[in-house]
This record gives C-alpha cells, structure tokens and sequence, in this order.
C-alpha cells in the first residue's frame, strides 16, 4: 500500500508479466458516495495527456472506480530537494504547460453544468482547482443563502491575491497538474514525472508555479526553480521580470486551498474575511511586508504584519523611568520591573522577549508562543545616572557574548537597539500568555537557541 493522503488507495503490484510491476489505484469510497462518473473520467483524459506527453506514466487499463498505471521511477522527489532537483522540476514543469489543453473542454463545460456560476469564471482562475474534486470543495461549502455568498466570494475576479497586471505566468492557459509536491514527483530514467491527476485541468499557469512555491522553502529554492522554468518557457527571465514574477507567485499561495482564506470561506466567517482580504492588501504595500513574501511566504508575512500592528497598539513607555532613570544599586533591586519586548531583529525575523527583574533572564517566544531560548541581561548606571542595558543568550557551550544596548528616544517613546535589533517596549496585556509562559519556560532551565524566530 503506497497510497497518499488524498483518500483514494494505491498499490504497487508485481507479477510475473509485463510491464513486471503496476500501480493499482482504487477510488472505493472517494466522493462520500456521490456519482463521481466525471471526476474518474477527467482523471483518465488527464492521465492520457500527460502519458502522450512524457510527463507521467503510461495508462494501461481503467474501470468505474480503478486504474492501473505503469509503475516507473526509483522513488518520490525528495523532500528537501537540491538546486539541480529544482532546475529539473523547473523543466519538467514547462513541459507540462507545453501540453495540449482542449482535452479540458468537455470537463469544463460538465463542471459548469453542476455549478452554474462557474460560466461566468475567467478559465484563468484558480476556482478551476476546487471545481475538480466539487465534494471536497464547492459541495463542503455552507448551505442555503450562505453557500451562495461564499461561493460569490470565491468566484470573484478581483482578489487580494491577484498578480500585478501584465503577469506572463497569469496570462498563460495551460494544462496545469494542480498537486505538484514531491510525493506527486517520480524519478525515472528519463528524468522527473509526475504521478496524481485528481486536480488537473486548464488554468492559469502561474498556479503551478504558486504551489511550487507553497513548499519550496529557501528563496533561492524558488528563484532557481521558478528562472529554469522561464528559460525553458522561452519566457523572459532576466532579474527584474524574476522579481516581479517570484512576488505574485508568492503572494498567489493565498488562493491554494491550505492558504489563509479557503478555510474562512468554507466556514464563510465574513469578519475574519474580510479582515484577511484587509491584512493581505496592507502587506503588498509594505516594503517589509514584500520582503517577508519574498524571502519566507504570504503567511509568515500576514503572521509578521499582523503582529507588528498588534505590537505597535500595546506599545508601553510607562516603564521607561524605572529601565532608564533609575540608580541601579542592589538596594532597588525590588522596584525593577518584569518587560515584554516586541523585537524586529536585524535578518527580519520577529519575536517576543520577556525580561524578568526577579532573576534577570529572559526568555524568548516566537509569535505562535513557541519558547525558543534563554538568556541573562544587565542594567547598570552610567556615568551621568541613566541606564546601561545589556544581553547575553545562553548556548549550549556556555553563556554568550554579552550585547550591549542603546535607548533610542524618551519617556514619550523609546526602544532598545542592540546591533540592529530593535526591542520596543509593549504592555504586558498585549500577548498576556508572554510573562506567565516565560515563568515556566525559565524554571526548566533548558538550554535552546534557534536561528530563525518564525
């Protein structure tokens, strides 16, 4: 049993014949017992296509609820692939947006007969991907007058997500496989193919492109992979057009179906909708936003604008008396305060520190409340009576180099920057589990240090 996570089951059956192993799927139960005639249909003209193509393996038999492939390849892609592994998924993905697309004809038109809103949707869209497997998607929608709203919604041709006019990648109307993701990726003799048509159709070819994206991690992943692509397009893939295009593709996760709105949709929660449609806008005009899409994905940056907008409400300089003015002396000990930092540190990356006057640690929190490590900080007189701050993380082979601090501002607004990092002060209320977790996190005394907050 080889099978994914789809809901249909695949084996792998060898006998003494040729070809000398198969792949059996069965589609038993897939639908919730709904008539899925069209969407095994579709499947099979799908599978053909890209057979014809070289771009799968080759159909030998099907019936209303199986099919049977070639088994070809030594295994699945891996799933952190190297940059060479990305240049050829870069290929072969240009060649199956080289794939005749009037197969989809006659799927489209059936899809349109079950949903009849879906006439009026531009071929390009990424609706076409839930029309696919409509008992997962649009039949999962709520009922009544809110399954018409939220259907509306979705449908819509202007999104928060829509690439930047003139996008080539957007233009192009393809056949698109829809579930390009390693455990989808074979490696054969003949180079990469790709296996499970349950979301082909024509569409928008920068879809494809996005859901490469979804899972690429590193930028440089997806930079490489998405110019071996242009290349091979015949497409311009000079830095500026890399740029333009690496930034929708990105940006175009948010209409894939594990993206921040398909859920809220489904649900049809209108507020956090709409407050999502709001995030998404605000982050593509932020300079730091598009770096955060560029460099990580469209929801770290919603996660990342959302927090610093948090941070910047719960912003608190009440205590900049007791950190800046004060005569540090062991006699005051019991008027230093406990502190929640908001902290933008200097490779972009965010994070929540909370300072603990009773012992002089902190403790560090990603923004979903993950503990990421632990430290000691000073706070000393200077000469003229005001504050010397300083920090040091605890490794694991001993207590780091000791950082100093600058305050930057006054008693009207002030922050912490240590070595490009900034700290500004925030009320305790503004993430109220910080300084009860950092308690916790700081009486296990355990030793962690993470390179990326996020």
């Amino acid at each position: 049993d080889t099978s994914g996570l789809g809901g249909s089951k695949c084996y792998r059956v060898s006998a003494n014949a040729t070809p000398p192993v198969v792949a059996l799927h069965s589609l038993q139960g897939v639908g919730g017992g709904l008539d899925i005639s069209d969407f095994l249909g579709r499947l099979g003209a799908a599978a053909q296509v890209f057979s014809d193509g070289r771009c799968g393996p080759r159909r030998l038999a099907q019936g209303t609820d199986w099919f049977i492939d070639v088994w070809e390849g030594s295994g699945n892609l891996d799933s952190s692939p190297s940059l060479d592994q990305f240049r050829e998924l870069g290929e072969l993905l240009a060649a199956v947006h080289r794939l005749p697309t009037l197969w989809y004809d006659v799927w489209r038109e059936r899809a349109c007969e079950r949903e009849p809103a879906l006439r009026h949707v531009s071929h390009r869209s990424h609706v076409w991907w839930y029309a696919c497997k409509y008992w997962d998607c649009f039949e999962a929608l709520p009922s009544s007058r809110d399954r018409a709203q939220a259907l509306q919604f979705w449908i819509k041709e202007e999104q928060c997500f829509s690439p930047t006019r003139g996008n080539c990648l957007y233009d192009r109307l393809v056949t698109s496989h829809g579930d390009c993701h390693p455990g989808n990726i074979i490696q054969t003799e003949a180079g990469l193919k790709l296996l499970d048509f349950e979301y082909t159709a024509v569409r928008s070819a920068l879809f494809d492109v996005a859901f490469v994206f979804m899972w690429a991690g590193r930028a440089e992943n997806k930079r490489v992979f998405l110019k071996q692509y242009l290349v091979s397009s015949s497409l311009p893939s000079d830095d500026d057009t890399l740029d333009r295009l690496s930034f929708d593709a990105a940006t175009y996760v948010a209409a894939i179906h594990v993206g921040p709105l398909w859920s809220k949709v489904r649900s049809w929660d209108m507020e956090e909708l709409a407050q999502q449609e709001d995030l998404i806008f605000a982050v593509r005009k932020d300079p730091l936003g598009i770096h955060d899409i560029m460099t990580r994905d469209v929801g770290s940056a919603l996660r990342s604008y959302e927090a610093i907008r948090k941070a910047e409400q719960g912003r608190d300089v009440r205590n900049f008396s007791a950190l800046a003015n004060q005569e540090m002396t062991a006699e005051c000990k019991a008027d230093f305060v406990d502190q929640c930092w908001f902290v933008r540190a200097h490779d972009g990356s965010q994070f929540l520190q909370v300072n603990l006057s009773s012992v002089r640690r902190f403790a560090r929190f990603n923004l979903q409340a993950r503990f990421l490590c632990q430290g000691t900080y000073t706070l000393s007189a200077d000469a003229s009576g005001g504050c010397c701050y300083g920090e040091s993380l605890q490794l694991q082979e001993g207590i780091g180099e000791h950082r100093k601090a600058e305050i930057d501002g006054d008693a009207q607004g002030f922050c912490l920057v240590i070595v490009g990092d900034i700290y500004m002060p925030v009320s305790e209320h503004t993430f109220p589990w910080a300084i009860a977790l950092a308690r916790v996190e700081l009486q296990r005394d355990v030793v962690v240090c993470l390179d990326n907050y996020e």
